[in-house]
């Protein structure tokens, strides 16, 4: 049974995550970024392989960070036993709340959804494990033609990634200089390519019926727009998969754009 889901990474701290250990024995993907800079936040998706049931219990995959210019580090455990699955977190030279220095606590696994976990600063040991979104498949619509009388300002950051079987997505982040009336994703294949492009958007840290695009599929040189409906002046992440199901090697390019109006936007 295919079992795959996200964590969102919320770095409260003041110090860059920097990974320093990434390894997996049975994940089909385990997809984490380098790098998560203090006060921001970050989407890891991963993807259990679907292999028959263990007898007893394996570590499928784990990935440390080490805080930039200190001793302490975290890991993160990805655990199996049967169909059951585990994520786990797993603490050095620092603490959380209700645990001691080398101490392991679960942080569960739902197929599907969603994991956050936030650390705050070192020194005030806590760790924050907040409520599991459900998975949602709609939240988004083909992006048409809009008129505006007064002036728009657009902002874009782009992925333009080559890959085997199945890419992971930069993680493509706009900031909150402005009030985001929307924002429109566009995908762009390529000849002789058949790509799935499942993305989760992450909007002010958080997960909504918004967040999931899922199965977005590219047909060689096609190009798909999406839009989905902002509102605030927040953060916007965008992070995912993409995958050519040719099976050979493929690129696409994915780009990100903030929509907002002139008279909206943040003086800095």
């Amino acid at each position: 049974m295919r079992q795959e889901g996200y964590i969102v990474l919320i770095n409260e701290t003041d110090y860059d995550w920097i990974m320093a250990r990434n390894f997996k024995l049975r994940m089909k993907q385990f997809c984490f970024p380098e790098c998560i800079r203090g006060q921001s936040e970050a989407v890891a998706y991963l993807e259990w392989e679907d292999v028959e049931n263990f007898c007893e219990e394996n570590l499928a995959a784990a990935v440390c960070y080490e805080l930039s210019g200190t001793e302490s580090s975290f890991t993160l455990l990805a655990y199996e036993y049967g169909n059951e699955k585990d994520l786990r977190v797993y603490f050095e030279k620092m603490s959380a709340r209700g645990l001691k220095d080398k101490e392991t606590t679960s942080l569960g696994w739902v197929n599907g959804g969603t994991l956050r976990l936030i650390l705050s600063k070192p020194e005030d040991g806590e760790l924050h494990r907040l409520e599991i979104y459900p998975d949602y498949s709609e939240g988004f619509q083909a992006a048409g033609k809009k008129e505006h009388k007064e002036n728009i300002i657009k902002t874009s950051v782009s992925w333009n990634g080559s890959f085997y079987g199945v890419g992971s997505i930069d993680n493509l982040c706009l900031f909150d200089s402005c009030y985001w009336e929307e924002c429109e994703i566009i995908l762009k294949g390529y000849p002789g390519e058949y790509i799935r492009c499942s993305l989760t958007l992450v909007i002010g840290g958080e997960l909504t019926s918004k967040s999931f695009l899922k199965d977005i599929y590219l047909n060689g040189a096609e190009e798909k727009h999406l839009t989905v409906h902002i509102g605030q002046q927040t953060t916007l992440i965008l992070a995912g998969t993409a995958e050519n199901l040719n099976g050979a090697q493929a690129r696409a390019d994915i780009t990100l754009t903030g929509i907002c109006k002139e008279n909206s936007q943040v003086n800095g």
